[in-house]
């Protein structure tokens, strides 16, 4: 605390000064930073590390400046559109691993996934008579219809 006296040596106002860390405040460069650092992919955490700031003073932030907010929804968005676009032209060339992906991912592609077993799933040994039976007439069958 201060005390501010009077031409009467009295004492008229106290002040008390701050001490400590000055306030956190996101400037043009480290906004840019924060975009870089979305783009790249890191998560929250890892931008917060990489500001020297904690998780909760960027999740303040973020909320009390919209520009730095906006910068890490951009570099977020950054990022997505350029590995979006370069699994998207692997896939225009035929890399079949890209296609796959991305038909999963952007046209509900999905694995086939066999609920139960049935006879062409399990090993010949565990079957019986009647199922084998079975087997040989849907073989003869199959044959049929393809010589047709």
């Amino acid at each position: 605390m201060i005390a501010v006296k009077t031409e009467m040596g009295s004492p008229v106002m106290t002040k008390q000064i701050k001490s400590g860390r000055p306030a956190w405040v996101p400037d043009k460069s480290i906004l840019r930073k924060a975009e870089r650092c979305a783009t790249h992919g890191l998560t929250e955490s890892q931008i917060a590390d990489n500001l020297g700031i904690c998780r909760a003073t960027l999740a303040k932030k973020k909320i009390e400046y919209s520009d730095f907010l906006d910068a890490i929804k951009k570099g977020k968005a950054k990022g997505i559109h350029e590995i979006a676009n370069t699994l998207f032209e692997k896939a225009k060339k035929g890399d079949t691993t890209a296609m796959i992906f991305y038909l999963k991912c952007r046209a509900g592609w999905f694995d086939k996934k066999e609920d139960e077993p049935n006879l062409y799933n399990r090993p010949v040994r565990e079957l019986s008579d009647d199922e084998l039976n079975q087997i040989l007439l849907d073989c003869q069958e199959g044959l049929k219809n393809a010589g047709k």
